[in-house]
């Protein structure tokens, strides 16, 4: 890979620009949500055996960040999309599939 997270190298290097009081404060948040994105900021998980150590950072899940948000939905728009069948249809059931239990673990009640 060329570049490795871009949109954070272009946030990191344009922040003069956009962080400031004439900014929509939404914008500001969910660019420095995508800075923060799988960094020790916002914490993460530590995983270790007794010859290796990884630590997984968590992810900001903010719908603007490429990383997270958008490229997810992306993807499973177009998943979704090549399992439907190439013939003209009107509507397509979605059933549930089988689970042992009473009906009321749906509903709650």
């Amino acid at each position: 890979m060329k570049y490795h997270d871009p949109l954070k190298q272009i946030l990191s290097q344009t922040r003069p620009y956009w962080d400031r009081d004439e900014t929509r404060t939404a914008v500001r948040w969910a660019f420095s949500k995508a800075l923060q994105c799988r960094t020790a900021e916002l914490g993460g998980e530590v995983y270790e055996s007794e010859n290796q150590q990884r630590t997984f950072y968590h992810p900001c899940k903010s719908r603007p960040c490429s990383s997270c948000g958008y490229r997810a939905t992306v993807q499973w728009q177009r998943e979704r999309w090549a399992a439907l069948p190439d013939i003209l249809y009107k509507g397509i059931p979605f059933t549930m599939p089988m689970f042992s239990g009473p009906s009321s673990a749906i509903t709650g009640h």
